[in-house]
């Protein structure tokens, strides 16, 4: 007696044991998937976060390097022809239309280097030209000066500062310097001349230089630089107009760009802001670049935009730990209901076993005996499928909920909600329908694993034509042209097949919905039936992902669906003795190959 309720505490214990091991290793299942999910989308997303920085670098650097064309191609026509009449230079600028091809270009010069004994000279020859107000201002008392001798467009503005001595100004006369020493181009931290003609600076001005030398190569050496530097092409720009509408492509949809001047260390000038960073918002990655062009330090100040942020799957990790804790639940209580039979049925045995010595006088009796305990089996199996109906729904009760007063929300109180409250709610609405099919499709994956196969003769030409009808019936494309072989048959349990061609089915006329004639093939080959589409196809390096339950190799917006389809296909498939896998390229024809042994 003693001996068997020590046996019986501890079938009690272990039972508790493995009851906390299940729950135990699927939370850590779930924890890890969470984990490794969230890796994988903060992975990602900073992918796509530097491949769109990349692109603005490159276009950004590509609207100053167009600058710096211009610059090239009016300078080498000074050192080919250096006796310029202001009335030439100004039908080369005006054949250029600078206004159409050059945005955000108030004005293209010449600064001309000077030693102070032509300065005169240079002030009569120029006043001969048609300009008798010209003169070289202020009065310097260095050796050289550089007076602006060319400028174009001839506006009033313009006109004023013409023979102003940009060596005068110390922004211009560094910039020079470091044009002239480097060979290279440079650019200033603002524009001085809007100074000088008296107006106000706007934010984003700069001047860009470029240096001309005598007989245009430039010296490989400092010194022969500086004496034989015969002057500046340069331009002034406006940073808001040249670098609007400048990035395209991932860069446009996903990033927002502001664009700083490193006046000095710690002080920064703001030369330009996309339209949407000029509203504060909090953005999901944020980065500032150190930027260098031509002898200054740009900052570039990179924010994610809406898009970025909606396309990102970062939702999904949270679910993931959501559902995973789910699960995992589910899956203790239903290791509980089992280990609670188990407990019964070991019990039943127990006294089987005692009753051993009076199995002949029970003979009349051990039918009806064996009857009972098998009832109350199948009473225990209906328990445990009367628990999963009752989880899935106390699961969809508080999601209707939610798509309901979200719903009423919209219907009593949308014409008080702006455009972004009631998409807030669509969102709520969406995402409650989404995990209610989730919900659905786990289910139905689960009584998948726990029916019983039965196998008899199937046509199955047939039912790939009736699946293929109840696609074609639900989709909006009825343009599909399909080829189904003839004399197709196998030994499996036709309910489980019907369901396999559902799923591939669907999926070959959804994703072979987008191309212009879509093709739907259906045949098979020494027992390996297949279904075949020209449609999306797939990306082959990702093939593997194809059947795991929850992965997707395209986003829900481009193509709706669980998730779990092929992972229900597989399974089928397992169960059947056979294998199933895919072979794709993306844009080109995808093939769907099973067996069933």
């Amino acid at each position: 007696m003693n001996m068997n309720m020590r046996w019986q505490r501890g079938e009690g214990g272990n039972s508790k044991s493995l009851l906390y091991l299940v729950f135990l290793l699927s939370i850590s299942a779930a924890i890890c998937a969470w984990v490794w999910a969230g890796v994988i989308v903060r992975g990602t997303d900073q992918e796509r976060f530097n491949y769109a920085t990349e692109e603005a670098e490159q276009a950004i650097q590509g609207r100053l390097d167009d600058q710096l064309d211009l610059l090239r191609a009016t300078g080498a026509t000074f050192t080919l022809q250096r006796t310029w009449l202001h009335a030439n230079f100004h039908r080369f600028v005006e054949h250029l239309d600078l206004t159409t091809h050059y945005r955000g270009l108030h004005g293209l010069g010449f600064i001309k280097v000077l030693p102070k004994a032509q300065v005169a000279s240079t002030e009569k020859a120029i006043r001969a030209e048609g300009l008798p107000n010209f003169y070289v201002h202020p009065n310097a008392a260095q050796t050289t000066q550089a007076p602006i001798v060319y400028l174009e467009p001839q506006t009033d503005s313009n006109l004023n500062i013409l023979g102003f001595d940009a060596q005068s100004d110390p922004i211009l006369s560094e910039a020079m310097d470091d044009a002239r020493d480097s060979a290279a181009p440079s650019l200033t931290t603002e524009d001085p001349l809007l100074n000088v003609q008296g107006e106000t600076r706007p934010v984003g001005e700069f001047v860009m230089l470029y240096p001309i030398y005598k007989d245009g190569e430039a010296p490989s050496t400092i010194e022969d630089r500086r004496k034989l530097i015969l002057g500046f092409m340069f331009c002034t720009l406006s940073g808001r107009v040249l670098f609007r509408n400048v990035m395209e492509g991932e860069a446009r949809r996903y990033l927002d760009v502001q664009i700083f001047n490193m006046k000095s260390k710690g002080v920064l000038e703001s030369v330009y802001k996309s339209s949407r960073s000029r509203f504060a918002r909090q953005s999901a990655i944020t980065v500032d670049t150190t930027f260098p062009i031509y002898g200054r330090q740009w900052i570039l100040r990179f924010n994610t935009s809406h898009v970025f942020e909606q396309e990102s799957a970062s939702w999904l990790v949270n679910w993931i730990l959501m559902a995973g804790s789910v699960v995992s639940i589910l899956l203790a209580a239903v290791s509980y209901t089992q280990v609670s039979a188990n407990r019964r049925l070991s019990a039943q045995t127990a006294e089987l076993a005692e009753q051993e010595s009076r199995v002949r006088q029970l003979n009349e009796n051990l039918e009806h005996l064996v009857q009972e305990r098998t009832n109350e089996l199948k009473a225990s199996n209906s328990e445990l499928e009367a628990f999963c109906y009752s989880v899935s729904h106390d699961l969809r009760a508080p999601l209707r909920s939610v798509d309901g007063f979200s719903k009423s929300l919209l219907e009593d109180y949308g014409d008080k909600l702006d455009d972004q409250g009631i998409d807030y709610l669509n969102r709520v609405r969406n995402a409650s329908r989404r995990m209610d099919e989730l919900i659905s499709a786990l289910l139905n994956l689960s009584r998948i694993t726990r029916s019983d196969i039965v196998r008899v003769p199937i046509d199955i030409s047939q039912m790939a034509r009736d699946a293929v009808d109840d696609a074609l019936e639900a989709s909006d494309r009825k343009d599909f042209v399909v080829t189904i072989a003839s004399g197709m048959t196998a030994e499996a349990d036709p309910k489980l097949v019907n369901v396999i061609f559902d799923n591939l089915v669907g999926n070959a006329v959804k994703f072979g919905s987008v191309a212009t004639h879509p093709q739907i093939e259906i045949g098979c080959n020494d027992e390996v039936f297949f279904v075949k589409d020209n449609g999306a196809g797939f990306n082959p390096a990702y093939a593997n992902k194809l059947f795991v339950a929850f992965e997707r190799l395209h986003s829900p917006s481009e193509f709706p669906g669980t998730g779990i389809g092929l992972a229900t296909v597989q399974r089928i498939v397992q169960r059947h003795g056979g294998n199933v896998w895919a072979e794709s390229e993306p844009g080109k024809i995808a093939t769907f190959y099973f067996t069933l042994k």
